[in-house]
């Protein structure tokens, strides 16, 4: 494990530094280090869209092949690093507020860490596993993201974020989504501080709103620790008729908490992501409103344009603010501010939104996959959000005199806009019809509203540091109880995570490199596209594991028929979900005459089994690779060749 923790540190802080020789590139000299810092995130995410559109103009050739991603990633750093040694000024010449960064990041690190080195996979749950199964598809070779079933089935989700872990994994030493998991998490984090510090410190200018705003956005819990005796967190919010969201006062929830900084807890999810170019968003759109710099603005469009690739609510929330801002914009006329603003986004945005146009009229539109909602009390709000609450509050209250103009209009409406849309959302989806329930569900867009709160928040820390000046002693024991406060629920979170939600022994022997486990042996190496048959229990973890397609898929008891996929008419191209389950179980028994068995399994482009061994004594010797003991009653058959 120790390990996997240096692999992840070693990766993420390669990749970030690249992201920052980026910045560094095309921001003049004169910028300051936190400027580059905080921008470093969104520029590497960046690097890897450029990248992803070489993977979708090849045809999938790009990700398939981790070396050539590996070789392009390192000769450009090297040009970059010959062209501007900034990193070797920086080393010769060190600056304390580079030293507080990375004190910041690592501590951000120990808060939410901690799985790193106890959790294999960090995360195997749920949509995760479809996350992890587009990933794999991108590192096999299909240009986009499809479905876990065989068929025709065109793309239906915002890709950016597994292109992400794809590129990532090219790094690692196993190669896997899953492998990649550990820096994901790290890369997202580390851009959440990052961004939040030069977000805060460019409110007042000051370096104690930066650390404030990095504190409240990315590190602060809520008061469910009052009400603990030991490390707990709360799995399903949904469990027991949505009562179990607030048992500990709404804070600890694992998904779908209303507090943003929970967002960090490990793995990694594409609103996480999202949330953390939100943050790189509002930071550039402060600059140039300060500045009146349209070169920034249009930066900022092209990191709104990386949102919408990434999470749609967290873009409609980002494109609201820009109209609003274009709207009471005084830096060059409101309508050319708004297409400076908006143009980037809408064309970057437009690569994945233009082809799923086509196909949503194509295909008949959507069907609802919409999970049910979790709703939370004002109550359960309130302990959600801790003690950066009570502090916005004194931050709105007593807003520090050298509270910048335009970076006041930003977090304003910043907070305004996201209340807006959580409040008229269940309209909003009513009116696109059930087909967008998702855009609809007010608990995708309260960790925005906390975003604005966290702010004044950071507001409020640094007046009552300018109060409590006078007297030192007063000052650092009240910072140092504001911080403690503000650790506690997320560092107890961290520490129950590996306890509530312990890896399967299947995967984890997997990942771990056990060359006899039936995963390892379905996917010997990754980059083959293959067609899969297996039971119906090991589904998810074998699209998860491998990202091949399987004959059936049935993502959950209440979504069994749909396999998790959106197109409403997409079952008149492809084989229906009771056909799928009857000749998937066919292929695992075998019990017909062999040539109705060879007609279905040519019928889906059949690859390979998994299957109990009883039933592999039907198959011929030589097409059977036998499984170990420790796996029990499974073994793998080889039908044919996968597709290299």
């Amino acid at each position: 494990m120790m390990a996997l923790l240096l692999q992840a540190v070693l990766v993420s802080a390669g990749l970030l530094t690249f992201g920052y020789l980026l910045v560094d590139a095309l921001v003049p000299r004169s910028a300051d280090l936190w400027l580059r810092c905080g921008l470093a995130f969104p520029a590497l995410v960046s690097f890897v869209l450029l990248v992803m559109v070489a993977h979708l103009v090849s045809g999938g050739e790009v990700f398939e092949r981790p070396g050539l991603v590996r070789t392009v990633t390192i000769v450009s750093a090297s040009i970059l690093a010959a062209r501007r040694l900034r990193i070797a000024d920086a080393l010769r010449r060190p600056s304390p507020e580079g030293a507080m960064l990375l004190g910041l990041v690592a501590l951000a690190c120990l808060v939410w860490g901690s799985p790193i080195v106890r959790m294999l996979p960090m995360g195997h749950i749920g949509d995760q596993n479809l996350h992890m199964g587009w990933a794999s598809q991108l590192l096999n070779g299909e240009p986009t993201p499809t479905a876990a079933l065989t068929g025709v089935i065109p793309n239906y989700y915002p890709w950016l974020f597994h292109a992400v872990v794809a590129f990532v994994a090219c790094f690692t030493t196993g190669g896997r989504a899953f492998d990649a998991q550990p820096a994901v998490l790290l890369l997202q984090l580390s851009g959440s501080v990052l961004a939040l510090y030069c977000l805060g410190r460019e409110l007042t200018g000051r370096r104690i709103t930066g650390i404030a705003g990095a504190l409240f956005g990315a590190m602060a819990g809520g008061w469910g620790f009052l009400v603990l005796r030991g490390p707990d967190l709360v799995v399903d919010p949904r469990a027991e008729g949505g009562a179990s969201a607030g048992r500990l006062l709404g804070d600890l929830l694992f998904r779908r908490s209303y507090n943003l900084a929970l967002h960090n807890l490990s793995p990694a999810f594409p609103r996480d992501v999202a949330f953390a170019l939100m943050h790189a968003y509002l930071f550039l759109l402060v600059v140039a409103l300060k500045r009146r710099n349209r070169y920034l603005l249009a930066s900022a469009g092209c990191v709104l344009g990386l949102i919408g690739l990434t999470g749609a609510e967290t873009f409609l929330v980002g494109m609201a603010i820009a109209i609003v801002l274009s709207g009471l914009s005084t830096v060059s006329g409101r309508v050319r501010t708004g297409l400076v603003l908006v143009a980037p986004a809408l064309l970057l945005w437009g690569l994945w939104a233009i082809p799923l146009s086509i196909n949503y009229v194509r295909l008949g539109g959507f069907v609802n996959t919409a999970s049910p909602l979790v709703t939370l009390s004002p109550l359960a709000i309130v302990g959600a959000w801790g003690i950066s609450l009570p502090v916005a509050l004194y931050g709105y209250l007593k807003q520090p005199r050298y509270f910048f103009p335009e970076a006041k209009r930003v977090i304003q409406v910043l907070l305004v806009t996201a209340v807006g849309v959580t409040l008229v959302s269940g309209l909003l989806a009513s009116w696109l019809g059930p087909g967008f329930t998702t855009l609809g569900r007010p608990h995708r867009y309260w960790p925005l509203v906390h975003l604005g709160v966290a702010l004044w928040a950071a507001l409020g820390l640094t007046s009552l540091r300018d109060r409590w000046a006078v007297r030192p002693l007063i000052a650092n024991g009240g910072m140092i109880l504001i911080v403690a406060v503000a650790l506690s629920s997320p560092l107890l979170a961290s520490l129950a995570l590996p306890q509530k939600l312990p890896p399967p022994w299947l995967l984890r022997a997997s990942l771990e490199g056990d060359n006899q486990s039936p995963l390892n042996i379905l996917a010997a190496s990754v980059g083959q596209q293959c067609t899969v048959v297996v039971p119906e229990r090991y589904s998810q973890v074998v699209f998860a594991y491998t990202g091949y397609r399987s004959v059936w898929f049935p993502y959950s008891t209440d979504d069994s028929t749909r396999a998790r996929i959106r197109w409403a008419t997409i079952y008149q191209n492809i084989a229906s979900p009771d056909e799928r389950l009857r000749d998937n179980q066919l292929l695992l028994r075998r019990s017909f005459p062999d040539d109705r068995w060879a007609d279905v399994a040519r019928a889906y482009g059949v690859d390979l089994l998994l299957l109990p061994r009883a039933h592999s004594n039907d198959f011929p010797s030589e097409a059977a690779t036998r499984v170990g003991p420790a796996y029990g009653q499974k073994a793998v058959v080889s039908w044919q060749e996968c597709d290299e």
